[in-house]
């Protein structure tokens, strides 16, 4: 039960440390940011996905990924999907978001609208 209960803690440590976090603006291609876009974040070695959308900024933040490549999609309505792989760095030890320590990596993304028709 010893055994168990110190390998427990240690797979509990590296998760803790183990994160990441990546923000960024989704903007069109003249810079106007894109309020309500979704951004969704793709581990590519463990397919967990995660969901966030744009504030009336067109910012976004990931609080909680694995380090590792993720694919990030983008979309929004009167837009074209685009995606991005990026390679997500851990959070240096002691960084978090709730003082001077604050971490993460920034990937923006622009938007296209689709040719108009001739």
């Amino acid at each position: 039960m010893r055994k168990f209960l110190i390998i427990f803690i240690a797979i509990l440590m590296a998760a803790v440390r183990g994160f990441a976090q990546v923000e960024g603006d989704v903007m069109d291609v003249s810079n106007k940011f894109i309020p309500n876009a979704i951004v969704i974040a793709t581990d590519t070695v463990t397919k967990k996905m995660d969901t966030v959308h744009t504030d009336e900024r067109g910012f976004y933040f990931f609080k909680n990924l694995k380090p590792g490549i993720h694919k990030f999609e983008a979309k929004a309505t009167g837009f074209l999907p685009t995606v991005k792989f990026f390679k997500v760095n851990p959070a240096p030890e002691g960084a978090n978001d709730s003082d001077d320590t604050y971490f993460a990596e920034t990937l923006d993304i622009i938007l296209k609208r689709p040719k108009s028709p001739k």
